[in-house]
């Protein structure tokens, strides 16, 4: 690869900027635009800047399905501290 093509390859803070805001945190972020282009240099392939966002928040979409989600179980019975468990009455039911 010749050094002028190695120019074409984007900055890892302007592809950060580009990017923007995202549920992954950003050392995350970081490492995966390293090594998309570590990725890159080593193909000796230069894509398009439009491409190479599209192909970077794909990786982070998937790491976005893979991580833990909170959720809320609400099937449980409803607890009150003083009472217990507390059935309800004849009429409410």
């Amino acid at each position: 690869m010749r050094p002028a093509s190695l120019r074409a390859i984007p900055a890892v803070e302007k592809l950060l900027q580009a990017i923007g805001k995202t549920d992954v945190p950003r050392p995350t972020v970081v490492s995966v635009i390293r090594r998309e282009l570590a990725a890159l240099r080593s193909k000796n392939q230069i894509l398009d800047f439009d491409a190479l966002i599209v192909r970077i928040q794909a990786v982070l979409g998937s790491l976005r399905l893979q991580r833990i989600q909170p959720v809320i179980n609400g099937t449980g019975v409803v607890v009150h501290t003083n009472l217990g468990r507390s059935p309800l009455g004849t009429r409410v039911a």
